[in-house]
């Protein structure tokens, strides 16, 4: 087996390739330091040479996907031979999940859609690596495809039934129970400044009408009270007049009547 560095922008650090069976794949990292690189030097052209034989689905390299937070990891084929293989290549992705989920649910028991929806009640970590999810993951499988394990670009796909989706506040949590796999991926924004329990603010008394200004409620007792004040002044002013000239009259009708007296 021979094991070359990738670049940078590559799907995985490395690439696995063995010359006995004919078995190739991406993988997390070199076994040694001392694994051939596929950096642009003119020592690797013949090996850039060797990559066009590779998939169609892993020909182009593109960077991670928005949202992802652990990468697709493409050695499942050998981590699929042996549960020691398993518990290996397992062990990464799982306690990433652990952390995740309960980092964002602070729960840590949640389901396995590939046993059944069974509750973890030992943590993702310790299930995903027992045998018996390793055996319901191969069960799994075959109901894609019973003679192969799929190909990179159906392995990814986010509609394959060993894709799993748990609800988070915001979105959902993608996990990859074959890759390793994992990606947020965020649900429409919700308003945060408005819930059921935040009082409501104050709403206007009415709409006004076109071109009409709306009047505050505190200033309308005021302006109601002022005419019927200003409407009593005028009626004292004019009554006044008639005393001043109703006076007079009664002054002569007395001082005639002295008069004829005398």
């Amino acid at each position: 087996t021979q094991h070359w560095q990738l670049a940078p922008s590559a799907p995985q650090p490395a690439y696995r390739f063995n010359h006995v069976t004919g078995m190739q794949c991406f993988c997390s990292q070199p076994p040694h330091a001392a694994a051939a690189s596929l950096s642009p030097k003119p020592a690797a052209t013949p090996v850039i040479a060797d990559a066009a034989t590779l998939p169609p689905a892993v020909e182009s390299s593109k960077p991670p996907e928005q949202g992802t937070t652990f990468r697709h990891s493409f050695d499942y084929p050998v981590a699929m031979d042996s549960k020691e293989a398993w518990r290996t290549y397992m062990d990464g992705p799982s306690q990433h999940l652990e952390s995740a989920l309960e980092k964002l649910t602070q729960r840590w028991d949640h389901p396995c859609s590939v046993c059944g929806n069974k509750a973890m009640t030992r943590g993702a970590r310790d299930h995903m690596m027992s045998q018996g999810h390793w055996k319901a993951l191969w069960t799994k499988l075959q109901t894609v495809n019973s003679r192969s394990l799929p190909a990179p670009d159906i392995a990814t796909g986010l509609n394959q039934p060993w894709v799993q989706r748990y609800e988070v506040p915001g979105g959902n949590y993608l996990f990859n129970h074959l890759t390793g796999g994992q990606s947020l991926a965020a649900t429409a924004a919700v308003p945060l400044t408005r819930t059921s329990d935040s009082p409501r603010a104050a709403e206007p008394p009415s709409a006004a009408a076109p071109g009409e200004v709306p009047v505050p409620t505190h200033t309308l007792a005021p302006a109601i009270a002022g005419p019927p004040a200003a409407a009593e002044a005028p009626a004292a002013a004019a009554a006044a007049p008639v005393a001043a000239v109703a006076a007079p009259t009664v002054t002569t009708s007395v001082a005639q009547e002295n008069g004829k007296r005398l």
